[in-house]
């Protein structure tokens, strides 16, 4: 019988503490161990009640979350969901919690979280029992040397078969990155990375809502040397920018005859994902006809997959983040378990790759196996 996960609820609304607890006592696995009221009832619950999980607000009375979060990072570390308002402000506020080390966020929808929306509790439970459960088996690497090693090289070294190595005519022009559960404090770790003279644009499928998005273009685009923002439709798309797909919509590249425009549609009810990497990674494939580099972050689910096999098909050059270095290894998963990635790496190898790939007549792996 699996162990059940330990919860503690933190928000200063009973009516929330209330609506959030029983769609954690109605979930199999999960338990409720304790609540909090503001950001100083968190610390101190942590350090008594040893919970494997919090699920915290960010405006608080006494303390906010924030306060709150830092604090537990710095002296009892454990995996922090914030539950954050749908504004502006708390869009900013929950990037600076994603920076501090919270592992994730869910938007604080009021009606979806006291009506129990179905939608939204099956999204809610799964991200609390991948996070506390992913926290709980993580052991430490036996061979560190050995998996840092590993993870530099090309599938074909990997497995043995000898590499047919090629000079591309040119370089990877193009760059698609999918994430999600645990996005956003990757990202913070590559784009910042990326040297001012970086050749290639970047376009970025991130998991979330609206608000949220350009909060997290802003930030990255304070601490980058390159041009980050939210794409808006039918804008080109221009090398060395880096384009952030908007939340609740869907960013589909397309090619005209002055260069590769992104056109930006609403999501749709019967798409699960809005920004969905799938969509924007097919886009690319039927659309763009020079060189693309695909990589895949963290995040729960498959999301991705099929669009990233279709820009395997057309010669796309695919790097799948290491199980070590996700917060959640589903999507970067499915892309290894249907055997199409040439590279798997680490986080802090991914901007040196990216640079080194979108380089021009970059040598590169074969993709005939």
């Amino acid at each position: 019988m699996t162990e059940e996960i330990r919860v503690l609820v933190v928000d200063d609304s009973a009516v929330m503490r209330r609506a959030i607890s029983h769609i954690f006592e109605s979930t199999e696995g999960i338990k409720v161990i304790g609540y909090g009221r503001s950001g100083k009832d968190a610390i101190e619950k942590v350090k008594s009640l040893q919970p494997d999980i919090v699920t915290m607000d960010i405006e608080m009375p006494v303390m906010d979350g924030l306060t709150a979060l830092r604090h537990i990072m710095q002296n009892t570390p454990l995996p922090v969901v914030m539950v954050s308002s749908l504004t502006t402000e708390g869009a900013q506020a929950t990037i600076d919690a994603l920076n501090a080390g919270a592992v994730d966020f869910v938007p604080k929808n009021f009606a979806a979280i006291v009506q129990h929306d179905e939608d939204f509790i099956r999204i809610f439970t799964e991200k609390i029992k991948y996070l506390a459960r992913r926290t709980r088996k993580t052991p430490a690497p036996s061979n560190l040397h050995e998996q840092v090693v590993q993870s530099f090289q090309t599938k074909e070294q990997r497995t043995g078969i000898p590499p047919k190595r090629h000079t591309q005519k040119g370089k990877y022009d193009l760059v698609l990155i999918g994430s999600s559960t645990g996005g956003p404090k990757i990202l913070h770790q590559i784009i910042p990375q990326l040297p001012a003279d970086f050749p290639a644009a970047i376009l970025i499928v991130q998991h979330m809502p609206a608000f949220f998005t350009k909060s997290l273009a802003d930030r990255l685009n304070n601490l980058s040397k390159l041009r980050v923002k939210e794409a808006v439709n039918d804008e080109l798309v221009v090398a060395g920018h880096v384009y952030i797909a908007p939340g609740g919509h869907q960013m589909l590249p397309e090619s005209k005859s002055d260069g590769l425009h992104l056109r930006i549609l609403d999501a749709g009810d019967d798409i699960i994902y809005k920004p969905s990497v799938d969509l924007a990674a097919q886009s690319v494939a039927r659309s763009y006809k020079k060189h693309t580099l695909a990589i895949m972050l963290t995040g729960m689910g498959k999301d991705g997959l099929r669009g990233f096999e279709e820009l395997k098909e057309k010669g796309a050059y695919i790097i799948a983040q290491s199980m070590e270095s996700a917060i959640i290894y589903g999507m970067p998963k499915a892309i290894v378990d249907a055997g199409i990635e040439d590279e798997i790496l680490h986080t802090e190898q991914i901007a040196p790759r990216m640079v080194r790939l979108c380089q021009q007549n970059a040598v590169v792996p074969s993709t005939s196996y």
